[in-house]
């Protein structure tokens, strides 16, 4: 909580942002054929006022990876006291679909849909037991649906953006049910269990805008984000549920690239 009051503060007011063309040189004494040379964005160039709903609107499709923390919930199931400091972190694929609309000649917002995917091993999760049994989790299978607020109008420094999200996410593992049967433990069922979580979080983003022309955009980013989902379901058959929540955790960072279209040029 206390990074999301921190990325909150840090903003300030939007600026004009400028957006980088690729074109040609065309001077040959300028010892180039292809230059890349920065320009304010067409539509900015123009009144806003003027513009009609299809000029200020943009649609985008993106891929982004990122590196998460896996949370307490699901450490290493370590069979030492030393653990693999890589097996703290997981690696989550998302992709998302973007539409953005500009306010006015400052001010701009965008909301998307994003989808996340992940696979994590050997790891204990959540474990439940007594003297004569126990439930233990190994492999867990993330997914990860979210709402997002990209850019909130007057809450932006040039090419830094802060972001809001709501997130539902799904997390199945296959839980195993050992008991004590003459002073070994054996094995004596299994059930594939879907935990159902929900969240929210923030995030701050930068990104540099490419003109590949009127029509076409495309958006190299990095982001950081603070998020996380609990359990607020599961579909474990076990006589005894857990005490426990799942807590799932989002917090990492990401870097992608996204491509928008002005479907009014």
């Amino acid at each position: 909580m206390n990074i999301l009051i921190v990325m909150i503060i840090t903003m300030g007011l939007i600026t004009n942002e400028e957006e980088t063309e690729i074109g040609c040189c065309l001077v040959p004494s300028l010892g180039c054929l292809i230059g890349i040379h920065s320009l304010k964005a067409d539509m900015r160039k123009e009144p806003v006022a003027g513009l009609s709903f299809w000029q200020r609107l943009k649609i985008g499709v993106g891929y982004s990876g990122g590196v998460c923390g896996v949370g307490e919930d699901l450490m290493p199931a370590a069979s030492s006291f030393f653990i693999d400091i890589f097996q703290l972190f997981y690696f989550l694929n998302s992709i998302d679909a973007t539409i953005g609309y500009q306010v006015d000649r400052n001010h701009e917002i965008e909301f998307g849909l994003e989808y996340g995917w992940a696979h994590l091993a050997n790891k204990g999760g959540l474990v439940m037991w007594s003297k004569d049994w126990e439930i233990t989790t190994g492999k867990w299978w993330l997914s990860r649906y979210s709402l997002t607020l990209k850019k909130i109008p007057g809450i932006s420094v040039g090419p830094f953006h802060l972001g809001l999200e709501f997130n539902y996410a799904e997390a199945k593992t296959v839980e195993s049910r050992y008991e004590m049967i003459n002073g070994n433990w054996m094995l004596i069922d299994t059930s594939t269990v879907i935990r159902r979580c929900l969240g929210w979080g923030a995030l701050l983003r930068w990104e540099k805008r490419i003109a590949i022309n009127q029509n076409l955009l495309i958006s190299p980013f990095g982001l950081f984000r603070a998020s996380a989902a609990e359990e607020y379901y599961n579909s474990a058959k076990w006589p005894k549920k857990w005490e426990h929540r799942l807590s799932l955790e989002f917090t990492g960072i990401y870097v992608g690239l996204s491509i928008f279209l002005r479907p009014g040029y």
